[in-house]
């Protein structure tokens, strides 16, 4: 087996579950640095002509399925990179795996892509179209990742292609919009808005992919919990002081921010603190026998309890000067 973006969070735990259980001699790690334990090869997927380069790590390892995480939570500065990364490397990995007759490929997206309108319905499936903001690069990169997924689904019926629709993963070490998000000393909201919000702990995450690999449906399923928090009182739980903006003076601001350098976010991400965009996980509880062990609220609480432990162990004793 194969993991692209096996350096991130949960290409990192996902390898480091598989090796505990006995996959080490058939695991291959598939990044820009050694992700430990494994074996690794250095593989960049924005690079030119990295479809022959996977073509020949797939046929030489005897590859058979393959974990393709490479799609980045964090937004990127480098808008063609990321587009080279996500659309381009996406195809070139699907083609390379097509050709060297890999038999399942699982591939992460985010329930995100759905995009936070005030029309959503309450729940959205997985039969919804993936209609976020275009022009909103981090969505419009992975939307062209689920779409070429999608055609070499129906051209290749004998590789199973499963997509995983994440909903928004809170935990130790996850980067992305909302631990910023929680992390700020003060946060600007639209006026009025209070979006319900799903937060998936990594456990969770990585329990959906091993049951994936174990069952290899086809197509896209939504990964997330059934019950939701209000945005404003996940920032309470926080202690997190909020003060209202008018939302088209914060998605403003937000993408001036953003342009310079400032910001941690574009402004396109303004629509997910004004609108819910909650994602129906029935689907994956059926055709996976999956039900996350942790609720939002209670993904969000391991997420505080593990924030604040690290900071009393990083604090000086009383008593003791810090050194």
């Amino acid at each position: 087996m194969a993991v692209t973006g096996a350096r991130g969070l949960l290409g990192s735990r996902l390898i480091a579950r598989l090796a505990a259980a006995g996959w080490t001699d058939r695991l291959l790690a598939l990044d820009l640095r050694p992700s430990g334990g494994v074996p690794h090869r250095q593989v960049d997927l924005a690079a030119p002509g990295v479809d022959r380069v996977l073509l020949e790590l797939l046929k030489t390892e005897g590859i058979e399925a393959v974990v393709h995480l490479a799609l980045p939570s964090d937004p990127g500065r480098d808008r063609a990179r990321r587009q080279r990364l996500e659309s381009q490397g996406t195809l070139a990995l699907l083609s390379a795996c097509s050709a060297a007759g890999v038999k399942h490929v699982v591939m992460r997206s985010y329930t995100a892509l759905y995009g936070a309108h005030p029309d959503n319905p309450e729940l959205i499936d997985e039969d919804q179209p993936l209609r976020a903001d275009p022009g909103l690069a981090w969505a419009s990169h992975k939307i062209e990742a689920e779409q070429h997924a999608a055609a070499f689904a129906r051209r290749h019926p004998e590789m199973t292609v499963s997509v995983l629709r994440f909903a928004p993963i809170l935990g130790r070490g996850v980067q992305g919009f909302y631990p910023r998000l929680l992390e700020r000393q003060r946060v600007l909201l639209p006026a009025g808005g209070d979006p319900q919000l799903q937060l998936l702990h990594p456990d969770d995450a990585l329990d959906a992919l091993e049951r994936c690999l174990e069952r290899r449906p086809p197509g896209p399923l939504n990964v997330a919990p059934s019950a939701t928090v209000p945005l404003r009182r996940a920032l309470e739980l926080c202690d997190r002081p909020v003060l209202d903006v008018p939302a088209g003076l914060l998605r403003l601001s937000a993408a001036l921010a953003w342009g310079v350098g400032l910001g941690g976010s574009p402004g396109g991400f303004v629509d997910y603190v004004r609108y819910s965009c909650v994602a129906d996980g029935r689907r994956a509880r059926r055709v996976l026998g999956f039900d996350p062990r942790y609720r939002s609220r209670e993904a969000l609480a391991s997420w505080l309890a593990e924030r604040r432990g690290a900071r009393r162990q990083l604090s000086p004793p009383r008593g003791r000067p810090a050194r």
